[in-house]
Order: structure tokens, then C-alpha cells, then sequence
């Protein structure tokens, strides 16, 4: 579900706000892994928490790549000539792409055998 909003989102909040499920819903799921070593000590297991920690990471590297280039554009559109044809054409500041409070908690997990 969380994959499936993230390909449908259109503007960079939704993109933003999808992300972060994403990322939430990864964080849940090797939470729960590593409250069971019977699951970790599975092959397949130990790919798939190499795969989610690769992910991670990705998602870590572009959100950096996004907010520099963020960082450079608003930078830019101060400076002359950039700020007349900014102006102009209606180009103002663009957000960051930062994850929601609430992504930062280490999400609580229970499973009931």
C-alpha cells in the first residue's frame, strides 16, 4: 500500500508524505525481525534485511540529492539576473524534503503468538 501511494503521488508533498509510509513501514518490519532470531537466522530473511537496509540507504542518498539541488535552485533564484525571470514566471522557493516528525520514533510493534 505504502509502494502503491508512492508511485500515484504527483506533487513533492505527496511524494514526501508516501516516502516516509515507506520508510515507516520498512522500519516496522526489520523491528519485528530483529525481536525474532528464528526469522533472522533464515537465508532468505537475512537477503531481505539486506535489500530493506540498501533501501534505506537509497532513500537517505536521494532525499540528500533532492535538497541540495532544492538548496542550490533557491539560492539561485535570489541572484541577479535569475530573480527577474523568477519573478516573471512565478518561480518562488521550493520545500525540502524532510520526513515527518513522527518517522524519526522507532515505531512500536506487537505480535501475539
Amino acid at each position: 500500500d505504502a509502494r502503491t501511494k508512492y508511485g500515484n503521488a504527483g506533487t513533492v508533498s505527496e511524494k514526501v508524505e508516501a516516502a516516509t509510509g515507506v520508510e515507516s513501514a520498512l522500519s516496522r518490519l526489520l523491528v519485528v525481525m530483529e525481536n525474532y532470531p528464528e526469522l533472522r537466522s533464515s537465508t532468505n530473511v537475512a537477503q531481505l534485511m539486506d535489500e530493506l537496509s540498501g533501501t534505506e540507504n537509497r532513500v537517505s542518498v536521494e532525499r540528500r540529492r533532492f535538497n541540495d539541488l532544492v538548496k542550490d535552485y533557491n539560492i539561485n533564484i535570489k541572484k541577479f539576473p535569475a530573480n527577474l525571470v523568477a519573478s516573471m514566471f512565478g518561480f518562488g522557493e521550493r520545500a525540502f524534503f524532510e520526513a515527518v516528525e513522527s518517522a524519526q520514533e522507532a515505531p512500536k510493534v506487537e505480535i501475539n503468538p
